[in-house]
């Protein structure tokens, strides 16, 4: 008996776009279970603050030079764990490849990410360097070992 299978006779049959990734499927239920809980809810956020808090804490200890866009608070009520920010006297992207040099496995990143309106009109900078950005997650730790 020969396996039936659904014939490809278009492209779209035959590279599945409109399929969901199985393995995006099969990842649902583990992903679901592990943020189930308001705990860890919790525990993340308080996880991301403490960190946070120590970015935006070494940010501002560097005085005028240092522009933190956005909230400047760590507190998770009323921001993201995403910090923006710019260095007088940096390119942002000069800046990134500066610290990368030293640890490339930080995530810290340049650019306007989307929002090239935000970054020209609003904040007045250059959209293609725009600003560094730090994401800041609940699976980073404080470590920082070049």
């Amino acid at each position: 008996m020969s396996p039936r299978f659904i014939p490809a006779r278009t492209a779209e049959q035959k590279l599945g776009l409109n399929g969901a990734s199985y393995e995006l499927v099969a990842a649902l239920t583990v992903v679901t279970a592990y943020f189930s809980e308001k705990s860890k809810w919790d525990a993340i956020a308080a996880h991301q603050e403490t960190l946070q808090s120590a970015l935006l804490d070494y940010l501002a200890s560097k005085g005028d030079g240092v522009t933190v866009w956005g909230e400047r608070s760590a507190d998770p009520t009323i921001r993201v764990p995403t910090v923006s920010f710019t260095v007088k006297g940096w390119s942002s992207r000069e800046l990134v490849e500066a610290v990368e040099r030293v640890n490339p496995r930080l995530g810290i990143r340049s650019g306007s990410f989307y929002s090239i309106r935000l970054v020209r009109e609003v904040l007045g900078l250059d959209p293609v360097d725009g600003v560094v950005r730090v994401s800041i997650v609940h699976y980073n730790t404080g470590e920082f070992s070049p």
